[in-house]
């Protein structure tokens, strides 16, 4: 019986690590999208790739410091603090609608009309595919 089990899992295993990999590789997709400038993508599957990362907590957002200090340094009208971190979260998670919003103030506020209209759409993408869904 030990031996069906295991047999069972290592059949299953690989179907499993396809998931993730596939998971990262359409969020991985998306996001680079994004990067190449469409705003007009997905954003409801943006978000559901996202959350089928390992690791993906929705609730740690909460706990990460840097949403502090992003929250801080925008009520201390600390441009370049915003933009580094609102930056710094962007690149461990592309769904975060406050720093995208936080960074395009910061944008449009320096005249990168252009920069700033690309982040907030981001924003607004994703915050539009929760209202929606």
């Amino acid at each position: 019986m030990k031996a069906l089990c295991v047999a069972v899992l290592l059949l299953l295993l690989p179907g499993v690590l396809l998931v993730d990999a596939a998971e990262q590789a359409s969020y991985d997709a998306l996001v680079a999208e994004l990067k190449a400038g469409n705003t007009a993508i997905d954003y409801q599957a943006l978000r559901f790739a996202r959350s089928e990362l390992p690791g993906y907590n929705p609730y740690d957002a909460l706990a990460d410091p840097d949403k502090g200090d992003l929250i801080r340094a925008m009520a201390a009208n600390d441009a370049d603090s915003v933009e580094m971190i609102a930056n710094q979260i962007i690149a461990r998670d592309y769904t975060d609608i406050d720093a995208h919003s936080a960074l395009s103030t910061v944008l449009q506020r320096r005249g990168q009309t252009e920069q700033a209209a690309f982040e907030l759409a981001v924003a607004n993408g994703l915050l539009n595919s929760i209202e929606q869904s």
